[in-house]
């Protein structure tokens, strides 16, 4: 009950009566007991504000806070763990069912949490371990985690609090620049070798000419002629390789993309006819974009020779061009056996190949142009075909039709 106090002011108290008997056994009195506890409610006042405040500053913060019983069940689960792992706070509190849910591979779990447990059950830290999970809509994120063990005022283990940031980006970028250093690299080597190697080459090409022609060397002619084909193969080889320079500048200008694939359908349908195989192309309603128009013709001739050499006889190989949001995006898709896992982290590697005779620098042309468009590539992968993505950033200008 409330009651005022001398000083005009709110108190809380707790009145309590007890009966006590005559000696007929009848009630002969009340006793009446009556405690002030204006301290003790404002106290538990006090602190289930900080709780509600607390609990607000957790439920905002913008990296994952996730807070667990020493049996490892969910005790909290905040708003960005809920955003970045894409199951909601009622899926998890109270749960832990070992994670599974969120490493579903049992061997790489049990690595994980042999490492945590052995930490924090000794009430240590592990500061930046990145593990990668599985988010509930089954991408997997990589995750960087700084967990705490949770120790009572008598030192026992009560659980562990964890706090994650969705690293997945950084690291792809991350390795997106290492893998423009290394085509950096490359294009500088190439700049600096290319014209020594080539001037000798034409000389030597040159003369092999001049030996074919002569009276006597007739019977040789299918050997001068295998040579200057070599010569000719190298030179396209260093021609490729030039084409990596990142300090090559780009004649750019207002282009439309359809334009350039419309011009070069003759050429690639010409490959896959003489193949057996098909192409279709589907132009959609898209905008200019400021492109060099050589080294984008380059680049699609790439893609489609990589994509019909990709295919047995009777495949089709699919070129498509449409507008996504405020990108305008090329794809190329192919019919082929698709990707190994192992191989994509690599692609767009200098002299990375599983053809017999490739060079593995066509594909690392197209990343490399890409590149000096401000392009990302894109790739999607699997045992019915390869479809790669040139993502371009749309320039202000008029949409050509498809």
């Amino acid at each position: 009950m409330t009651k005022e106090g001398q000083d005009g002011t709110g108190r809380n108290a707790v009145f309590s009566k007890t009966a006590y008997p005559n000696g007929d056994g009848d009630v002969a009195g009340l006793v009446g007991n009556n405690s002030d506890i204006t301290d003790h409610k404002r106290a538990e006042n006090t602190v289930r504000e900080l709780s509600r405040f607390l609990n607000i500053v957790i439920d905002n913060a913008n990296i994952w806070i996730d807070v667990l019983d020493e049996k490892g069940n969910v005790l909290i689960w905040n708003k960005a763990a809920e955003a970045i792992s894409g199951y909601s706070r009622a899926e998890v509190v109270g749960h832990s069912e070992k994670w599974a849910w969120m490493y579903p591979d049992e061997a790489y779990r049990k690595e994980v949490f042999e490492k945590v447990a052995a930490t924090i059950q000794g009430g240590g830290a592990i500061e930046d371990l990145e593990t990668v999970i599985r988010a509930k809509g089954g991408e997997d994120k990589i995750i960087s985690w700084r967990v705490r063990s949770l120790v009572d005022e008598k030192g026992a283990h009560i659980g562990a609090v964890a706090l994650g940031r969705d690293v997945t980006e950084h690291k792809q970028f991350e390795k997106e620049m290492a893998r423009l250093e290394r085509m950096n690299l490359v294009g500088e080597m190439a700049a600096g070798i290319a014209h020594e190697i080539r001037n000798p080459m034409t000389t030597v090409r040159g003369f092999l000419q001049l030996l074919g022609e002569k009276e006597g060397s007739t019977k040789y002619k299918h050997y001068f002629d295998l040579m200057i084909e070599e010569l000719d193969r190298a030179d396209s080889i260093i021609t490729e390789f030039l084409l990596l320079a990142g300090k090559k500048t780009a004649v750019t200008r207002s282009e439309d993309l359809n334009s350039i694939i419309a011009a070069l359908l003759p050429l690639i349908q010409a490959d896959a006819v003489s193949n057996d195989k098909y192409v279709n192309v589907e132009l959609g309603a898209i905008p200019k974009l400021v492109l060099d128009a050589k080294e984008i013709r380059q680049m699609i001739l790439n893609l489609s020779r990589n994509g019909l050499e990709a295919m047995s006889a009777g495949g089709t190989l699919n070129i498509k061009t449409f507008a996504e949001g405020e990108d305008v995006v090329l794809s190329v898709r192919d019919q082929g056996k698709g990707i190994k896992p192992e191989l994509l982290d690599k692609l767009g590697t200098p002299f990375l190949t599983t053809k017999d005779r490739g060079t593995g620098l066509g594909l690392a042309v197209c990343y490399s142009i890409a590149a000096r468009h401000g392009a990302i590539p894109e790739v999607e992968t699997g045992s019915t075909g390869t479809t790669f993505f040139i993502r371009f950033q749309a320039a202000t200008g008029s949409t050509s039709p498809p």
